[in-house]
């Protein structure tokens, strides 16, 4: 369900990571599901993406953008915590 969410559902589901991937397929997203699966419990975060922001009083702030996986981990984090809307 959480490779689904981040991958299909959410509104920045084509927003692009570290790695460069902004969309996954079906292989691709089995391949993670497996992944969170066995690997969901010692999980390590890859980069994040910085993109600056102008702010109005002129000053940049700095949007970090994880990838995917690390998303569909949160997400997976979440969902087992029970703090999803």
């Amino acid at each position: 369900m959480a490779v689904r969410q981040v991958t299909q559902l959410n509104k920045g589901k084509r927003t692009a990571g570290i790695d460069g991937k902004s969309s996954l397929n079906y292989r691709e997203r089995m391949e993670l599901v497996e992944a969170l699966n066995h690997y969901g419990h010692d999980w390590h975060h890859s980069g994040l993406r910085e993109i600056p922001i102008p702010k109005k009083n002129g000053k940049v702030r700095m949007l970090k953008i994880p990838t995917i996986a690390d998303r569909a981990w949160q997400c997976k984090r979440e969902a087992s915590l029970g703090t999803s809307p």
